[in-house]
């Protein structure tokens, strides 16, 4: 009797599940191990860990808590998540990072991440980001390069900001060309000394805001009043 070790370069791809480890003998080796034909003794199981894919939506200016679940095989309490732009090594831009067993549930055999930012509103950039997973078995996950398992996206959706708007006193006002994620009818913008100051500017046309049916053109409902002073 005897014990070999195997091992593949480079790291694993494959997608997660549950395999039959396959054998094919020395002896063949010479004659068509290269065929996968070949592999046709079942030593026994062989589990591959990893994540799920997932799609995920937060809002900006709106509070992003508990969000998944974020599933896959073999997950652990443990286990960590980076909200990144991207999930390769050299990508150090970390939107979120948090461990996962601060908000983990486990129902029977199966454990569940659940993301989240906090108490306050999502302030972050528009944009797509990827999950970025780490499983703790084996590893300490204290290093970027051990999050370049991609567990699907989290997409922040709201407008790109930076863009100046110009009105005028005495004069109707629209708002043309908001760009950014996510964007539909219904969404709404109001100009404020501060935003989130709770109180709509005295002298816009009422009720105070401009509306959009597409996510990019905004009107006043009375879009010939113009604006006034206080």
């Amino acid at each position: 009797q005897g014990s070999t070790t195997f091992s593949w370069p480079g790291k694993l791809s494959s997608l997660f599940g549950e395999y039959r480890l396959c054998w094919c003998g020395g002896i063949a080796a010479r004659t068509g191990c290269s065929d996968a034909g070949k592999y046709d003794f079942d030593i026994g199981p062989f589990v591959l860990v990893g994540a799920a894919t997932h799609a995920f939506v937060c809002v900006q200016g709106h509070p992003c808590q508990g969000v998944g679940p974020f599933k896959g095989l073999g997950l652990s309490l443990q286990d960590t998540l980076h909200v990144r732009q991207s999930c390769h090594f050299e990508s150090s831009s970390v939107l979120m990072s948090q461990g996962a067993n601060e908000s983990a549930r486990v129902s029977g055999n199966t454990t569940a991440l659940y993301l989240g930012f906090g108490g306050g509103s999502v302030s972050a950039m528009a944009g797509v980001y990827h999950l970025c997973w780490c499983s703790a078995q084996g590893q300490p996950c204290n290093g970027n390069d051990y999050y370049e398992v991609t567990g699907g996206t989290l997409t922040i959706y709201g407008p790109t900001t930076g863009r100046e708007v110009e009105c005028y006193l005495g004069r109707q006002c629209s708002v043309f060309g908001i760009s950014g994620v996510g964007l539909q009818a219904g969404d709404r913008i109001t100009p404020m000394e501060q935003c989130g100051n709770g109180v709509f500017t005295a002298g816009l046309p009422q009720p105070g805001y401009l509306d959009t049916g597409d996510g990019h053109d905004f009107r006043f409902a009375n879009s010939s009043e113009p604006l006034m002073t206080a």
